[in-house]
């Protein structure tokens, strides 16, 4: 309902405001529905369009106060209005709080949510107005995320894979391509049964630790590449080599041997 001064939109009727009243009065119920459904991208429309209308009735605009008074009076039912925008204040408050509590961390050994659900609390808690609140909150929610990460990664204890039979073998070299690390040629040899048929044998044995340590490094392995600029290749090259060199002297306090 905007009506610029001078332009050829007719101004509302009297048909038209009753129908912006009777749409106002019921709008907070519609909110209580959205909300108990969390359909909060709804909510927030309905809020900011209630509100728009509402400002529209109370003729604080300077194209409805060019309407002159008369009309005005005839238009909106100012207690009706104040009422309802009382209500609409409310629900926007409540709103604001289901979103808060979207965000937050209630224990740390459950995490609601995902990274989708919690950029869609972010936007709309700023679009109600809370830009601060929702970077906080997602700050928050982000490092209770990344400990929660790591706590899993400390819990499994890089359970040890026992890949002395053939078939945990075959699993591994799966979840290795799976990565993107190819070994199936250096660990597994083929032999012929029959005229058409082939078999893979693998042969290596592996430990746990070891498998872990390809996992880890093959990130690491990607980020130096990316930081190996000219200002930054030594030491890119010398972390590098302290890490194969921390790996293999473990290796060789541990006495691993490798059975064929």
């Amino acid at each position: 309902m905007n009506f610029v001064k001078g332009s050829k939109t007719e101004p509302p009727t009297k048909q038209n405001s009753a129908e912006e009243a009777d749409w106002v009065r019921e709008l907070p119920d519609e909110l209580d529905v959205c909300i108990a459904q969390r359909d909060f991208d709804a909510a927030v429309d309905l809020l900011f369009e209630g509100t728009y209308t509402i400002k529209i009735l109370l003729s604080i605009t300077r194209e409805i106060f060019c309407l002159g008074r008369d009309y005005l009076n005839e238009c909106s039912d100012a207690a009706l209005v104040q009422e309802v925008k009382e209500k609409l204040d409310l629900k926007q408050d409540q709103l604001t709080d289901k979103l808060c509590k979207e965000l937050k961390i209630l224990s740390d050994k459950y995490l609601q949510g995902g990274p989708k659900s919690t950029r869609k609390a972010v936007m709309l808690l700023v679009r109600l107005g809370k830009a601060s609140q929702a970077c906080d909150l997602y700050l928050k929610n982000r490092a209770a995320t990344m400990k929660h990460a790591i706590r899993e990664l400390k819990e499994d204890k890089w359970r040890q894979y026992n890949l002395q039979s053939e078939s945990n073998m075959h699993r591994f070299v799966q979840e290795m391509k799976d990565i993107g690390i190819s070994i199936e040629d250096m660990v597994c040899e083929r032999s012929l049964r029959g005229p058409n048929a082939t078999e893979d044998r693998c042969w290596l044995w592996l430990t746990g630790q070891v498998c872990h340590f390809v996992r880890c490094i093959m990130p690491f392995v990607y980020d130096i590449a990316y930081l190996r600029v000219k200002n930054f290749i030594p030491f890119c090259d010398e972390s590098f080599t302290n890490v194969w060199k921390t790996e293999l002297e473990y290796l060789e306090r541990s006495g691993t041997t490798v059975d064929q």
